[in-house]
């Protein structure tokens, strides 16, 4: 029912832009990411991955926590520590984290500190699917309109790279370029580096 959707859609947007707004007058933040995972196991398997993750937030950031297996109980804890930046490395479908975060656990205001939420998790910030399935609801947009405080942003990517292809790359971009300038020149670069490969057709994904 649209008389029902629209007035729900302002009261999220008013919500977020009071957020935006508190954000922006602080005069500091933490000095602190989180980089979580939803499995430990696979992750070691890749210790060259994790440790680039960490080593490019740790450009950013004084000190890096990692929290291993991040099921809803552990996960939600954690996001309302002290933190400036949260990084989740794992599989997802549009509405759940592979470690069981569902977008149900959203459904009471979460309180968190981190203004970003950087989701390499497959399908978390997809809005339509080729088949033509549509979600106005997904886990990545839980993290900006169901959460208080906290939650400005979100990053959410699949066949690009998630982030984890040339990671370095994005992290440099930050050093010297706003978020989403640094987000559109990794993006640009990502397209050239598939374009110039086999699996072209992945970086429409």
């Amino acid at each position: 029912s649209y008389t029902e959707y629209f007035p729900k859609v302002k009261e999220f947007l008013m919500h977020w832009l009071t957020k935006a707004y508190n954000q922006q007058i602080k005069t500091s933040r933490p000095d602190k990411a989180l980089y979580t995972y939803s499995s430990k196991t696979d992750l070691m398997s890749n210790d060259f991955a994790m440790m680039n993750y960490i080593d490019n937030l740790s450009n950013i950031y004084n000190e890096v926590d990692v929290m291993w297996e991040a099921d809803n109980r552990k996960y939600l804890d954690y996001i309302s520590r002290d933190y400036d930046w949260v990084f989740h490395i794992g599989h997802a479908m549009e509405t759940y984290f592979e470690s069981g975060v569902k977008i149900e656990d959203f459904d009471t205001l979460v309180h968190v500190n981190a203004r970003v939420f950087d989701l390499y998790s497959c399908s978390a910030a997809r809005t339509v699917v080729f088949e033509g399935n549509a979600y106005d609801r997904n886990i990545a947009l839980a993290h900006i309109f169901r959460t208080s405080e906290g939650g400005v942003t979100v990053i959410g990517n699949t066949k690009t790279g998630g982030v984890y292809q040339d990671n370095d790359y994005f992290y440099k971009q930050l050093k010297t370029n706003m978020l989403g300038d640094a987000y559109l020149r990794w993006v640009n670069h990502r397209t050239l580096v598939f374009e110039a490969s086999k699996h072209t057709k992945d970086v429409y994904e």
